[in-house]
């Protein structure tokens, strides 16, 4: 009996495996064309490069928002943009991704007047939207 429910959780457990394995090169596969390499987009003209909010944890991005707000400022410099959004949550005292995010570009040297904060980027969705 314990063999049987073993193996059945073991068969749902590879299945989900399989599941995101396959979605995850679905995505990679589909997508492979539309990446751009930071030479690619030197002549790119755009309005702005979003950064999009991650955790912030006390005053410090995390280490996955310092990873995106990095690549951002080496977008923004390699590219043509006007300004570098920076997108979060940021309708608390206590906890402002936006802010938090725009004072480490800064400390990298982008000037501040060209960052802009959508303080309302609580979703990836509405942040490009």
């Amino acid at each position: 009996m314990i063999k049987k429910i073993f193996k059945f959780i073991l068969k749902i457990i590879l299945t989900v495996v399989i599941v995101i394995a396959g979605m995850n090169l679905v995505t990679i596969f589909t997508t492979v064309n539309n990446v751009k390499d930071i030479n690619d987009i030197q002549d790119f003209e755009a309005d702005c490069v979003i950064v999009l909010g991650a955790a912030v944890w006390g005053t410090e991005p995390s280490p996955m928002l310092k990873q995106r707000i990095e690549k951002g400022v080496e977008v923004f410099e390699a590219g043509s943009a006007d300004y570098l959004l920076m997108s979060g949550s940021g309708l608390s005292k206590n906890y402002n991704e936006p802010e938090t995010m725009a004072k480490y570009a800064v400390n990298m040297g982008v000037d501040e007047e060209l960052i802009l904060k959508d303080y309302y980027g609580v979703r990836t969705y509405d942040s490009i939207w």
